[in-house]
This record gives structure tokens, sequence and C-alpha cells, in this order.
């Protein structure tokens, strides 16, 4: 943003907003999912959310599925039942469910490592101290995994301000 205009919405003293590439705030994004799953692992064992209800899901389907079958077995109408569209849908659906399921994470630690594990980071070797740390409790330490957390989004901001910034509205020439 250029220094030489104010903003009028934000008032006297407001700030002015980061101006962040993409790459930035993606790498923001990851982190923030990273300390909200660490947050999460503090209080909750097990995931909840979209992944406890996908589960849910699965059982009340395949629970459906089988009522209907052993309805069908028991009116003596088996072959009409397997052709049901209705109850090859949800077959269908159970089994797809099912499969991505197993792609899940068990848990918050899991979702966790998996995490830090597809993210790139910026600072090397806070993320190098951080594995050491892991490696050596065998564990991830909620406060270490802070303290990396905001190491790395220092070393955003850096990078962001270390960049060449845009051209503003009153430095264009036509």
């Amino acid at each position: 943003m250029n220094s030489r205009l104010k903003v009028i919405e934000g008032g006297p003293g407001a700030t002015p907003p980061l101006d962040l590439t993409r790459d930035s705030q993606r790498r923001l994004l990851h982190l923030h999912r990273i300390g909200h799953t660490l947050v999460q692992a503090r209080y909750w064992p097990y995931p909840v959310g979209p992944l406890t209800m996908a589960r849910l899901l699965v059982v009340g389907l395949s629970a459906i599925l089988a009522y209907k079958l052993i309805g069908a077995m028991l009116e003596d109408r088996v072959a009409a039942a397997a052709v049901d569209w209705g109850n090859i849908l949800l077959a269908t659906a159970v089994t797809i469910l099912a499969v991505r399921l197993r792609q899940c994470p068990r848990s918050f630690v899991e979702q966790l490592d998996r995490q830090l594990a597809i993210y790139t980071p910026i600072d090397r070797r806070a993320y190098q101290e951080l594995q050491l740390t892991t490696r050596s409790s065998n564990r991830f330490e909620p406060g270490e995994v802070q303290r990396w957390l905001s190491l790395e989004r220092q070393a955003i901001q850096r990078r962001s301000a270390q960049a060449k910034p845009r051209p503003g509205f009153l430095d264009r020439r036509l």
C-alpha cells in the first residue's frame, strides 16, 4: 500500500493491511489450520465434526441397507430387493464413504503430523528444531509447536516485507 495515502474507513491511527502475496496467504492459512488442530488435540482425543458425521452416516446407511435387505429376505423377495436401485445407490454410497474414511486421520495428533509433514517451511532451522524436540520426546509438545508457529509467521512476514511492493495508484503513469 502506498504510504502517501490514508485509509479513511479505518479512522485515525488505523494500521494498513499487510500486502501479502498469495503464497504468504496460503502459508498463513496452513499455519492457522495447524494451530487449530493443536488446540483441538489438547482437549479432544479424537477428531469430531465432519469426520465423525461421515462415520455416523456410514453406520446409519449400513443399518438402513441391512434393514431393507433383511426385510426383503423375510418376505422372500431377495431377487427383487437386490435389483432395487435405491439399495444399489445406498450400497455404493456406503462403500465410497467407507473407503474415504480409511484415509482420514484417526486422531488429532495424526492430523497434526500430516499437516506438518506436507508444509514446506520458510524457517528451516526452526522446523528442524521442532523435528528434533518431537523425535526426542516422542510426542508433540504444544509449547514447542506454538513457538515454531510463531517463528514461521515471523519468517513469512519478513519475507513478504522484503518483497518488492506493487506499484500503487499514484505511481502509475499513462
